[in-house]
């Protein structure tokens, strides 16, 4: 269409079309000129042509051969030989997967011209207001992340001193947007609070009311006294834990979490005190001094970390778990899902490599009665879906219920009308374990040699199951000695413990053999 648009010669259809088809250039785009072809070519009444466009619009295999018939023998009357009316009526029902009518096409042209402006010209601020316009839809939100990262725009988590209860936008660090287009540079979208799940938008606007008021909040106890009990419960301040909402009051989010009871205590005893309105002998300085202190409990590890945030937006924002296993998926020459569907030539299918957390399985058959799995994961790029057949389907059930990232080999194919494509697993194994499943037999540590590092290590190595991997540890010295200790427990070795053992504050680097 934009080639004939541009002076490219072209034929409508038949002579008979010109008149209907110029316009768009021979091509049927509206379905007015549906209804005009087959008045004029196959001596259609007005009330004929309509059934017809109905028919094409929902593809009822009877309807479509009722109508052919009715559309060669019209044509006929017009000397149009057999053959010819036959490809012009494919053409039209081609033309019926994508048309409206010419009032629509109008109006929907101009809103994808307006947006593809917005989109080129103010980019953040369109992003933005895309994913307030579906802030609750996590499956949109997924999706409008995945293309504001591609896009290079940075998405800053929620947070309960900054964030409004809606998404906005920022203005950040250049360094955040370096690899953004010029026009992104310095500004960033801040995810809203209300955007969290289970959290509510007018709970959120009561916290941002009273932060605009008096201030930013200073720590869990602050923000618990000074938000109304009925603005606040369980389960909401749970997943704003969970999502970071409360990282710049306490960065152990796994303390935050612990300690919700003793908040959600200090906010109604702080609306008793104002509701009382009996002088205390104690200034609020002193009553806040004499809260308890937070509950003793080691931060989460990255997995767990993401697992939470996970809960709180539906999706990973911040970072996917398969970040952590970058060393392990550059071995193994892992895509994401989405560049193997894109890169996949629309003629034949082809195999790759890919990796992702199994979210849910649907078991299916076949016609045949077989059980086969649809698979449904995500990676980097957002939620995939992949098939599994025959001998793979236990191992994807056993798989599942350990909750690890896996790497599967997939085979991809194009599906009839060639506007998706499938996937089916080959192979399917743990991330880190080998085809087989088989752990790794050595993990190299190079570490700090101070005893709070090593504490933690011993602390976290405890805590492994037990197995056949041994562990050595390359301690550097304040003097930048390296000390070479191998420890006397063995145990099971994989991607997850190399990612977990990595994380330590203290340890450099961590390599499994």
């Amino acid at each position: 269409f934009i080639a004939r648009k541009h002076g490219e010669e072209y034929d409508t259809l038949h002579p008979m079309l010109e008149s209907i088809l110029d316009e768009t250039f021979g091509i049927p785009v509206y379905q007015e000129q549906v209804m005009q072809i087959a008045q004029v070519m196959a001596g259609y009444s007005l009330g004929e042509a309509d059934l017809l466009r109905r028919a094409m619009g929902k593809k009822k295999k009877e309807e479509m051969d009722a109508q052919r018939i009715r559309f060669i023998e019209g044509a006929a009357k017009n000397d149009v030989g057999e053959a010819e009316a036959n490809g012009i009526f494919d053409t039209l029902a081609k033309f019926a997967g994508y048309g409206f009518n010419k009032s629509h096409a109008a109006a929907y042209a101009f809103v994808a011209y307006q947006t593809a402006y917005l989109k080129a010209n103010y980019p953040v601020e369109f992003m933005a207001a895309s994913m307030n316009l579906d802030l609750n839809n996590s499956d949109k939100l997924t999706s409008f992340a995945t293309e504001a990262k591609r896009m290079g725009i940075p998405i800053l988590p929620p947070d309960v001193n900054v964030s409004k209860p809606r998404y906005s936008v920022e203005e950040v660090s250049t360094e955040l947007t370096k690899d953004a287009r010029k026009e992104i540079d310095g500004r960033a979208i801040r995810y809203g609070l209300a955007a969290m799940k289970n959290v509510g938008e007018q709970a959120m606007a009561a916290i941002v009311s009273e932060r605009s008021a008096n201030g930013t909040f200073g720590t869990v106890y602050d923000l618990g006294e000074r938000v109304d009990p009925q603005a606040l419960n369980k389960r909401m301040l749970e997943n704003m834990v969970r999502g970071g909402a409360l990282d710049c009051l306490n960065e152990n989010r796994a303390q935050t979490l612990e300690a919700i009871p003793i908040i959600l205590r200090a906010s109604n005893e702080a609306k008793a005190r104002k509701d009382s309105q009996v002088v205390s002998l104690f200034d609020e300085a002193d009553l806040r001094a004499a809260m308890p202190p937070l509950p003793q409990v080691e931060p989460w590890q990255p997995m767990q970390r993401l697992a939470e945030e996970e809960t709180a937006f539906g999706y990973y924002l911040t970072a996917h778990p398969l970040d952590l296993f970058a060393d392990d998926l550059a071995a193994q020459a892992v895509q994401t899902a989405a560049q193997l569907i894109t890169d996949v030539p629309q003629d034949e299918g082809r195999r790759g490599v890919v990796a992702g957390l199994i979210q849910e399985t649907y078991e299916r058959r076949t016609k045949r009665g077989k059980v086969f799995l649809n698979v449904r994961l995500t990676d980097q790029s957002g939620p995939y879906e992949v098939s599994f057949f025959g001998e793979h389907v236990e191992k994807v059930h056993a798989l599942s219920f350990r909750r690890v990232p896996v790497v599967m080999n997939v085979s991809a194919d194009v599906l009839p009308g060639g506007d998706r494509v499938s996937l089916t697993g080959r192979s399917i194994a743990a991330l880190g374990e080998g085809e087989e499943g088989k752990g790794f037999s050595q993990c190299r540590i190079d570490c700090q040699a101070e005893d709070d590092v090593l504490t933690s290590l011993r602390a976290r190595i405890d805590q492994l199951p037990d197995g056949a991997g041994h562990i050595t540890l390359y301690l550097r010295t304040a003097d930048e000695d390296e000390i070479e200790l191998a420890l006397p427990k063995t145990v099971a070795l994989n991607a997850s413990v190399r990612s977990a053992l990595a994380d330590i504050p203290g340890v450099e680097h961590a390599a499994l053999v």
